[in-house]
């Protein structure tokens, strides 16, 4: 965004979710979509709630522990916490609150929640897929018995129509057969 400057004395919406503060939705004014902002360093690969950035950036700024570009800091955070919460409860209830949020969304969870909606798409889908199936048979069904008769019921009919009226297609002229001689001959005499 530092790069675009289309965007020099523009305004955005932002849509954040204080719970993964890593990647936030622009909109321009009119409603189109700008794009996904995603936050520098670390902060875009760890994820982080505007709670524990404000509590980490507020123990930072006054010294209580330090971290590099390279480092995790949520990692760091929690090793602070840890040290530091045998004797303050409001550190301990927080350093719950951080364990509990690192292992909702450590990477495992994430994956197994990915697949478990992945899963539940493909069983969707598949339902949507037998409905699909189910109703195009019926509306055939339905076309079928209403405007034109099946292929048996035609081929019955056309049965039917040979024994009254004989063949439907033309014969070829052919030889003549002995029993067609003999029907010749007496019907001459």
């Amino acid at each position: 965004m530092s790069k675009d400057f289309s965007m020099v004395n523009e305004r955005l919406k932002l849509l954040i979710n204080t719970e993964d503060l890593r990647t936030i939705e622009a909109f321009r004014d009119d409603g189109t979509k700008y794009g996904i902002l995603t936050a520098v360093g670390q902060w875009g690969k760890i994820p982080h709630s505007l709670k524990f950035r404000n509590a980490m950036n507020k123990f930072k700024r006054k010294r209580y522990f330090h971290y590099t570009e390279f480092d995790d800091p949520m990692e760091k955070f929690q090793s602070f916490l840890e040290t530091n919460a045998i004797n303050d409860k409001a550190l301990r209830n927080l350093l719950a609150e951080v364990k509990s949020y690192r292992k909702k969304y450590s990477s495992e969870n994430i994956k197994a929640e990915v697949n478990k909606k992945k899963e539940f798409i493909q069983n969707n889908h598949l339902e949507l897929q037998n409905l699909v199936i189910e109703h195009k048979q019926q509306t055939n069904i339905q076309k079928k018995t209403k405007d034109e008769p099946d292929v048996q019921t035609l081929i019955i009919e056309q049965k039917i129509k040979e024994k009254n009226n004989g063949p439907i297609y033309e014969k070829t002229k052919e030889e003549p057969s002995p029993n067609n001689v003999i029907a010749l001959q007496k019907s001459n005499k």
